[in-house]
């Protein structure tokens, strides 16, 4: 079934339903594929992190589906994603998620703290906004770089 038809979940209960979809979806191995996560978001939504892209550009800004996907695909190159959710806050129609990360690369553990916050249009996210500690995702960049130089 694709996410979002013959539910009988509305509004605020589809949302919590939702908040775990997407984080079983964001569980992807190394090399694996982000369709399955990108399923659960309209095909014209956007994707902004948060982080100053005059200072992260890596990483800041906003994407459109199609480019976070192009994102995620290559951030699995080096490693795998687990996502853990840690709290959620649902409205009719908005999403917050508490997630934590748990992820080994080049002998280093990433481990960083998220706040996600999805709009949500006819039981899809349509927008999405990411928050997280910047400095620790810094760190993972250098380590991926390392192991791309090996």
């Amino acid at each position: 079934m694709v996410w979002g038809t013959n539910s009988k979940r509305t509004g605020v209960e589809h949302n919590r339903t939702l908040a775990y979809e997407v984080c079983k979806r964001w569980n992807i191995p190394k090399g694996g594929d982000v369709k399955p996560l990108l399923e659960l978001f309209h095909d014209d939504a956007t994707f902004t992190n948060m982080a100053r892209s005059d200072i992260f550009p890596e990483l800041g800004g906003t994407r459109t589906k199609e480019q976070f996907g192009e994102f995620l695909s290559a951030s699995l190159q080096n490693r795998a994603i687990n996502l853990q959710l840690r709290g959620i806050t649902a409205q009719e129609d908005r999403l917050a998620l508490e997630c934590t990360s748990d992820m080994h690369v080049n002998g280093h553990h990433y481990n960083n703290t998220y706040h996600y916050l999805f709009e949500i249009r006819e039981g899809k996210i349509a927008h999405a906004r990411f928050y997280l500690d910047t400095f620790l995702t810094k760190k993972l960049f250098e380590w991926v770089a390392e192991t791309s130089e090996e």
